[in-house]
């Protein structure tokens, strides 16, 4: 499993110890890069599958996004927000998701989000010595269904209802 295997092993067990703190309550992965001064992806995380490729799938994001950092300040890790956090939220009439540079990152209970920024270029659907081509090439016409099938592969993703 590598890097995948290990990575997800520490969040899932990142994420028993939230729950066993605080409660059953909505965990969310979130993938930045750039050292936080961009949120990439939030997916709750009951929806990744046990095969789940975070470390893949952050890689090739960071890639395409902030491939001048050489994958330096790049991190995954875990969102919760009690109950009482999202209700001082709600009253100071805060949006709801994750703070970030440029614009942070949507929170949503059922499916992934992603940066707009990210939508502008196409997945890499595969390892990077592929496409050395795309080393400052921005020509890629980019669409929602590109993205969605990429998390959903490298995510195991399970639909929630």
């Amino acid at each position: 499993m590598g890097s995948n295997g290990k990575m997800f092993r520490e969040l899932q067990a990142e994420a028993e110890k939230i729950i066993a703190e605080f409660g059953e309550q909505t965990i969310w992965l979130v993938l930045a890069g750039d050292w936080g001064g961009q949120i990439y992806l939030t997916i709750p995380w009951k929806a990744l599958g046990r095969k789940a490729r975070i470390a893949t799938l952050l890689a090739e994001i960071d890639y395409l996004a902030w491939r001048c950092n050489e994958g330096d300040g790049r991190y995954a890790y875990l969102y919760w927000k009690d109950a009482e956090h999202m209700e001082i939220e709600r009253e100071e009439g805060c949006p709801c998701g994750v703070s970030g540079g440029m614009g942070g990152g949507d929170l949503d209970e059922k499916e992934p989000w992603v940066h707009e920024d990210l939508l502008q270029s196409r997945p890499l659907a595969g390892d990077l010595g592929k496409y050395p081509e795309i080393a400052d090439d921005h020509e890629f016409s980019m669409t929602i269904l590109l993205w969605a099938a990429r998390v959903a592969e490298l995510l195991d993703f399970r639909f929630l209802r």
